[in-house]
């Protein structure tokens, strides 16, 4: 056999799938790319009312998806997984396509495949799966002419009726359709087995618009909705929650699947199967709720269910145990493990003002919080006055936690202060705080000191003192510059005391050879009012005719001396930004 390479495939599965159309030709006309090169459609099919292919006879346009491959899996299990999650919502926002999928072994051995790509097929299919490539599920192209052209009336009609990409509820339609291109409406049952993994859907027509009720599938040949909207589920003490009962009749079965949507949110499905077939029980499925507090209660439900399994609906009790298979004990300690780590995730997040549940699901994610949670909950051995500081990389933020044997702060809470008593550090030994002083997080993270300011001066002053020998260390001496820096940037030269604040700190720090901080250190020199010594002149001097282009438009502010334009014309925008955040230079034409 020939080897070919993907674009000689590519080219043969648009002429296969042009001749497929030619028996049609009456009805249609087709405009395809043939290259692999076209992003997201690959052309549209015109749909005629007749022979005539008039604009007056046109129905409408199809956009197309038009993928070839050799790959036996498609044949075989009638599945597609090349279009990436990007490639999709890329699809859904240009709004929807027909998917063609041409299996070639070679010119006279191949066959052809569609799915119906609508923006709420496409919304529903990415729900189901965290797959980056989603299987996508086939149906085979007939090769009867009329079957041909009720696909694509079908398809037609469906990228433009179906423009949302969520099912809603519609109270008094005007009127429920169910377009059937594809459905013999003489043999309604027999013409949906046909359909293999093709869905149609159901649509409420109000005030002249189609929304989108339900989608029914081959295996379905009702959905439909029963009760009112009052009905109220009491689960034991919990609730009582608003709940929805629908029933969806299985082709091979004689009796109706009943499922109840209910719980916190609305996102806890009871699904009652068959009471007749050997497959006799109650299943559960909890989506994810809004908010971790709902969620927490829905895993709650979950548990008395299968514990319990009575609920009550509208003041009558209905026994489901008979058909719940009992779980075993490590089932329920999974359970108990979620409800556990649930309120973990409750707990910390509102001390911490972070929203981990949103990240309950995130895959990048879930290490990290496992590791943030497993801190939180492991206190086995700490001592009443002890404190355990923990620092977390999550995502592109860190996150700070001080835990003692009852209880957990945020690092970064800039009232920590106030709890010394509660964190168990005495008056008289306040150095048990350093581990949640910013200096030693940036030494430690690598991170800049700014995130952090807000703490209790003193405190830091204090840490200073007892430490002197840490500015030794390069990375200690670069944040706590950056941390003098942003103070001055942000303090009004009106506040003496946050001036002398800053010059404790850096009187405390010394010069080094580090020049800005030098600077830094004479500019709150001036703004306390302080004279300069021989020594500090000096080195300015220095500074003035020596140094590079930032310190010498510092230094020369601080002498006095008239700055060279050509200088300040020079810096790049950071350099500018920060010489004219400390009010040492103008920016030029401003």
């Amino acid at each position: 056999m020939v080897r070919r390479d993907q674009q000689a495939i590519e080219q043969l599965g648009i002429s296969k799938l042009k001749d497929e159309l030619w028996a049609i030709r009456h009805w249609t006309d087709n405009f395809f790319s043939e290259n692999d090169k076209t992003p997201l459609l690959d052309g549209n099919i015109l749909l005629y009312s007749s022979d005539k292919h008039s604009n007056a006879n046109l129905i409408g346009s199809i956009s197309c998806q038009i993928k070839s491959t050799t790959a036996k899996n498609v044949k075989k299990y009638h599945k597609y997984y090349r279009l990436d999650r990007d490639d999709l919502a890329g699809i859904e926002k240009m709004g929807g396509a027909l998917l063609f999928v041409i299996w070639i072994k070679d010119p006279n051995n191949y066959k052809i495949y569609y799915q119906r790509l609508t923006r709420l097929y496409i919304t529903q299919l990415l729900e189901k799966s965290n797959a980056k490539n989603p299987s996508i599920p086939l149906t085979e192209f007939p090769s009867d002419s009329n079957k041909k052209i009720n696909i694509l009336r079908q398809a037609a009609f469906d990228l433009n009726a179906t423009i949302a990409n969520n099912l809603v509820e519609i109270k008094n339609p005007d009127k429920i359709i169910i377009p059937t291109y594809m459905l013999d409406p003489n043999d309604f049952k027999s013409s949906m087995e046909g359909l293999e993994n093709q869905s149609l859907t159901i649509y409420a027509k109000k005030e002249g618009s189609l929304h989108p009720l339900a989608l029914i599938n081959n295996d379905d040949i009702e959905l439909i909705k029963t009760g009112l909207d009052i009905n109220k589920v009491s689960f034991g003490t919990m609730g009582p929650f608003d709940v929805k009962r629908f029933s969806s009749q299985k082709k091979k079965y004689n009796e109706p699947i009943i499922y109840f949507i209910t719980g916190a949110s609305s996102k806890l499905t009871i699904t009652v199967h068959n009471p007749s077939q050997k497959k006799n029980r109650v299943t559960m499925k909890v989506n994810k709720a809004d908010n971790v507090s709902d969620q927490l209660t829905n895993i709650k439900i979950m548990k008395y269910l299968v514990t319990n399994g009575k609920i009550n609906v509208n003041g009558t009790t209905i026994d489901l145990s008979n058909h719940m298979v009992p779980l075993d004990n490590e089932k329920l300690k999974e359970i108990d493990r979620w409800i556990d780590e649930l309120s973990a995730i409750k707990e910390i997040s509102q001390k911490l003002n972070i929203n981990f549940y949103r990240d309950y699901e995130n895959e990048q994610l879930i290490s990290q919080l496992n590791i943030l949670l497993n801190f939180v909950n492991d206190r086995d051995g700490l001592t009443e006055h002890e404190i355990v500081p923990g620092i977390f990389n999550y995502g592109d933020r860190l996150i700070g936690i001080i835990k003692t044997r009852d209880n957990y702060w945020n690092f970064f809470d800039r009232n920590l202060v106030n709890h010394f008593q509660l964190l168990g550090a005495l008056e008289s030994s306040r150095d048990q705080l350093v581990v949640v002083n910013p200096y030693l997080i940036a030494q430690q993270s690598q991170k800049s000191i700014t995130r952090y300011i807000g703490y209790n001066f003193d405190i830091i002053f204090n840490w200073f003192t007892s430490h002197v020998e840490s500015f030794e260390k390069e990375v200690i001496r670069n944040q706590a510059t950056i941390f003098c820096e942003d103070l001055i940037m942000n303090a009004e030269s009106s506040e003496r005391d946050v001036w002398q604040q800053i010059n404790k700190l850096q009187t405390l720090m010394g010069h080094f050879e580090d020049n800005r901080l030098f600077l830094d250190h004479q500019l709150i020199q001036r703004k306390l009012g302080h004279k300069i010594t021989i020594d500090e002149n000096e080195r300015l001097i220095k500074l003035a005719k020596a140094g590079n282009t930032v310190e010498k438009l510092y230094a020369d502010y601080l002498l006095n001396i008239e700055m060279d334009q050509g200088l300040i014309d020079s810096l790049n925008k950071e350099e500018l930004d920060w010489l004219e955040g400390l009010q040492i230079v103008t920016r030029p034409n401003k």
